[in-house]
């Protein structure tokens, strides 16, 4: 090959192109038209270089950035808090409605609650008459809350008050829990944890316990 028109010559129109161009400071309009017509195949070249290897480069880069970055792979803030809201919705339309709770608890017999849920993270469970720490007691209707914690996962907050039997205030019980959606048998399992409180708030009982869940289904007329 010529060694006046070799690729990487200064002689060559590529090189002389790009000599060009560093050894101007073309800071008005006017002086980059002039420069253009009086060197009209500059722009050729310069544009026939761009196409053929700046702009690939400039892709290959960012490929490559993207690839060896987590953040950047992943979808956008915006996105992701829109799939949430979307996973969050599913699984609140799964566990509206109400449903038929068998609890087992060590050291108590087998008993069985309402449990009905909102949509949107409401939790209302009936009421009931429990033996106590100290004596039989009459439980208020429990209310809470509940999150999702995974794609099929939940947990939730219940809190009441407890009365003797003779009408006074004896403290109040909270229950938590973590629950499992079940979507083959339309139910949902779990296990809790209960707390039972003197009215200045002294923890004096603690149990732990499981439950299973099956849908109260609607029986027509």
């Amino acid at each position: 090959m010529d060694r006046e028109f070799a690729p990487g010559g200064t002689n060559s129109p590529a090189g002389f192109a790009c000599q060009q161009v560093r050894s101007q400071s073309l800071t008005g309009e006017g002086e980059m038209l002039m420069f253009m017509r009086r060197h009209p195949w500059v722009f050729t070249i310069l544009v026939a270089l761009v196409s053929s290897g700046a702009a690939p480069a400039a892709t290959s880069s960012a490929r490559l950035v993207r690839t060896n970055n987590p953040v950047l792979n992943g979808p956008p803030h915006a996105e992701q808090s829109a799939i949430a809201a979307q996973d969050g919705a599913a699984l609140g339309k799964q566990l509206a409605g109400t449903w038929v709770v068998n609890v087992e608890q060590p050291g108590f017999p087998p008993s069985q609650r309402h449990f009905t849920f909102n949509a949107d993270g409401g939790l209302v469970t009936n009421d009931d008459l429990q033996a106590g720490p100290l004596f039989v007691e009459h439980f208020t209707i429990g209310q809470g809350n509940w999150i999702r914690t995974g794609s099929r996962n939940a947990a939730a907050t219940i809190a009441g008050q407890r009365y003797d039997l003779q009408g006074r205030f004896v403290g109040t019980y909270k229950v938590r829990m973590n629950l499992e959606v079940d979507l083959v048998a339309n139910g949902w399992s779990g296990t809790f944890r209960i707390e039972i409180t003197l009215p200045n708030g002294q923890v004096i009982f603690t149990s732990d316990g499981t439950f299973q869940a099956t849908r109260l289904e609607v029986e027509p007329l």
